[in-house]
């Protein structure tokens, strides 16, 4: 039987240790263009997070006063006291805030169980 040998007189284990050693090199290196990917993607969208942030504390603060305007206005009409309009309006706020709680909690509920079973989870 023919023994498999290199021209040059190294060893298939010696071949094989060095593949080895360049499938290792060449994942590390993958690796870390994957982590420098990764980098520069969450370095390019922090100015738009920033903006999000912004934003929506804006919305939150013009929400704010629309609901202590409503109140004053609720009261006027009615002709209550100021502070009665304001706990309407902040009730209702209240309100639309749980429901929209709720509302998302079942859905992300009924997500995971919709996971579960299509993974085989489910009892």
């Amino acid at each position: 039987m023919a023994r498999l040998e290199p021209a040059d007189g190294t060893s298939v284990g010696t071949l094989l240790r060095g593949i080895v050693r360049d499938v290792e090199t060449l994942v590390r290196e993958e690796l870390a263009l994957v982590r420098q990917e990764v980098r520069e993607d969450v370095a390019s969208l922090r100015p738009l997070a920033i903006e999000i942030v912004i934003a929506i504390t804006a919305l939150a603060v013009g929400v704010s006063l629309l609901v202590v305007t409503a109140g004053r206005l609720v009261a006027w009409a009615i002709g209550w006291p100021t502070w009665m309009g304001s706990g309407i309006a902040g009730g209702v706020l209240l309100l639309i805030g749980l429901g929209l709680l709720i509302a998302t909690r079942h859905r992300r509920v009924g997500e995971n169980l919709r996971r579960s079973v299509s993974n085989g989870r489910g009892s």
